[in-house]
């Protein structure tokens, strides 16, 4: 057996490798066996993905503390540096532009997610082209890993008036499932321009797996055509159309014109058929009046606030203030408009140029051309990788880094993992071995890493069966009369659980208080909301449709003083909102308790309760 020290592909962590297909397989195994029927139907900030992210990091550090102890080395390439610097340049943009993160764990969990992604792929990635059992996991694994890609094409590029409505927004749902809304259409499209990317030699592996591939494309082509989604079906034509042009390319034995044509009649094909057999009706809601005109109104009001300050915006994190500001200046040029408040433009490029100008979008970018050229120059075939490392970085480094999804960390893990392994590949020694001493009380630094790593491993997984457990307790909750559902939920411990209790809060906050309406109990659930829910209402759910349910809430029980209160409160987000929600207060103030105008507004409540009921049980 050759020395551990030595660097060959052949021999590197061969045992380790198992170990990580092992537990990253577990972990996905059970983070959509946990979620499959029950989170989903209530929120999204416990989604599988959230979970899989957490679950995958937890692996991931297992995994290279296992291997670093066991082998003693780690390697280390170029592409590793640029991994880890890449977050770097971007948080630190993010500060130098006035928006900091909320503590130092989200920068920190960032950087080791993407650093130790990176390095594990590129073990990963070594060993893939043996293995027939691990060529057939990885493509179709592959699948899941990348559902959010071409989701982050149509966020960060093509929600503006022109595309985005060429593009229906009803995806397929499986209600309660994995994929749920754009992500199920996106793993379909996301599949075929990856099948087109590994088949035109972008993986050594795609010509040993060629008939994996070929069964994965006849299950995307039959799932499109079963859900009707048309971004599916133009993103399977798509990729067709990228294989057929690749092919063309390298054998040059098909004329372009042939090519194009049959291009042509299988997306209108495929489209056709969708409208007509499809269980899916996609295009009433896309092209509805709501969706279609308040698009329209984001997308003009965010341009027209980002040339008030081309140059260098109005700072990160104040787009939801900007847009507030601006809403009354420029929304009766629009007859489209209809809401009045939003947080998100909807288009992460536009995002970017009203709170960073053009010189924080600029510098922003440097870091992802600069390895997007890397990428090219490693390996021609990376156009994959470049095409999806630009939404991706962009959409992940626009939110606050704890809110990627396990989805935007594996993509990144497998983007530069392909790279890291590529190079790997073709290299007899890499760039740089680190080896730790062979003294005992020098892994105490990975033991520690891997205890935290078994504890978040431990946290993730307790967090999830909570949240199981709370779903269960949620609905059958509904079901009870109010006073004693209520009554039974102050005595449950989750509310206070600290990975759980906000996103119990909020999903409460909704459903009871519309069942207090429609039951006419509103003074039991006012008593339940107050001490709790205010204070999380006001600094989560910034908009003014939410923001006078609340005062509504107070006013239905005549509670002018805790109106008023929360009103002052709102003026921190929105001064003209909070003048407007005092202003109403004074109106039912001086109305008689037992006036119309009590009673059309409750009268009004009950029917959008009856209405939300109506769609919830129509769901299930």
């Amino acid at each position: 057996m050759r020395p551990p020290s030595s660097f060959d592909s052949e021999f590197l962590l061969m045992r380790d490798i198992k170990a990580s297909h092992l537990i990253l397989g577990l972990t996905a195994f059970f983070s959509l066996f946990l979620f499959q029927y029950k989170l989903l139907n209530l929120g999204n900030n416990f989604s599988p993905r959230s979970f899989f992210a957490f679950a995958t990091l937890a692996a991931i550090l297992l995994v290279l503390a296992i291997s670093t102890v066991r082998r003693r080395q780690l390697v280390w390439t170029r592409e590793h540096l640029a991994l880890f610097l890449g977050p770097l340049l971007g948080i630190a943009l993010q500060v130098w532009l006035g928006m900091r993160p909320v503590g130092i764990e989200p920068v920190i969990y960032l950087v080791i997610a993407f650093l130790l992604a990176g390095v594990i792929m590129g073990y990963l990635q070594v060993d893939i082209p043996r293995r027939h059992w691990t060529r057939i996991m990885f493509v179709m694994g592959f699948g899941l890993v990348v559902q959010t890609c071409l989701g982050l094409f149509h966020w960060t590029l093509l929600d503006i008036p022109a595309l985005h409505f060429a593009l229906p927004q009803k995806f397929a749902t499986f209600y309660g499932g994995f994929f749920q809304k754009n992500h199920f259409a996106t793993f379909n499209a996301t599949m075929t321009l990856w099948l087109g990317w590994a088949l035109s030699g972008g993986l050594p592996m795609a010509r040993l797996a060629r008939i994996v591939l070929i069964l994965a494309s006849g299950l995307l082509a039959f799932t499109v055509f079963l859900t009707g989604s048309k971004m599916g079906v133009l993103g399977f034509t798509g990729g067709a159309f990228l294989l057929a042009f690749v092919y063309c390319k390298r054998r040059r034995s098909t004329p372009l014109r042939r090519m194009f044509m049959g291009w042509a009649l299988t997306v209108g094909g495929a489209y056709i058929l969708a409208e007509l057999v499809a269980p899916v009706d996609s295009a009433d809601y896309a092209f509805s009046g709501d969706s279609y005109q308040n698009r329209l109104m984001m997308w003009h009001i965010s341009w027209l606030a980002f040339l008030e300050a081309p140059v260098f915006g109005h700072g990160l994190g104040s787009f939801p203030a900007v847009y507030n500001e601006m809403f009354p200046r420029f929304a009766p040029a629009f007859s489209y408009v209809i809401e009045d408040n939003t947080a998100d433009p909807h288009n992460l490029v536009m995002w970017l140029l009203v709170e960073a100008g053009i010189s924080g979008t600029v510098l922003f970018l440097a870091p992802l051309l600069a390895i997007g050229v890397r990428a090219l120059r490693v390996r021609p075939q990376n156009w994959f990788l470049v095409a999806v490392l630009f939404p991706l970085i962009l959409h992940t480094q626009l939110e606050y880094p704890h809110k990627g999804s396990g989805s935007h960390y594996l993509l990144m893990l497998l983007v530069f993992g392909s790279l890291v392994g590529q190079r790997m590949h073709n290299l007899r020694h890499p760039l740089r071995v680190l080896h730790l001493p062979d003294h005992p009380s020098r892994f105490l630094p990975v033991g520690f890493i891997a205890g935290l790593a078994a504890m978040i491993l431990v946290v993730s997984v307790h967090a999830a069966i909570m949240a199981n457990v709370f779903s269960q307790r949620h609905r059958a909750a509904m079901q009870m009369p109010l006073r004693d559902a209520l009554a039974l939920r102050l005595q449950q411990d989750d509310i206070t659980h600290p990975l759980i209790g906000r996103f119990a809060l909020r999903q409460s906050v909704f459903l009871f208080a519309i069942r207090a309406l429609r039951d006419g109990e509103v003074v039991a659930t006012a008593s339940f909301l107050r001490p709790m829910f205010a204070a999380h209402v006001l600094s989560h759910m910034q908009g003014r449709k939410l923001w006078q349910i609340m005062v509504d809430m107070y006013l239905l029980e005549r509670d002018w003083e805790a109106a008023l209160v929360f009103a002052n409160q709102v003026a921190n987000y929105n001064p003209v909102a909070s003048e407007a929600l005092k202003q109403r207060i004074g109106e039912f103030r001086v109305a008689d308790a037992g006036s119309e105008k009590f009673r059309d507004l409750l009268r009004e409540y009950r029917r959008q309760i009856d209405a939300e009921f109506d769609t919830m049980d129509a769901r299930n």
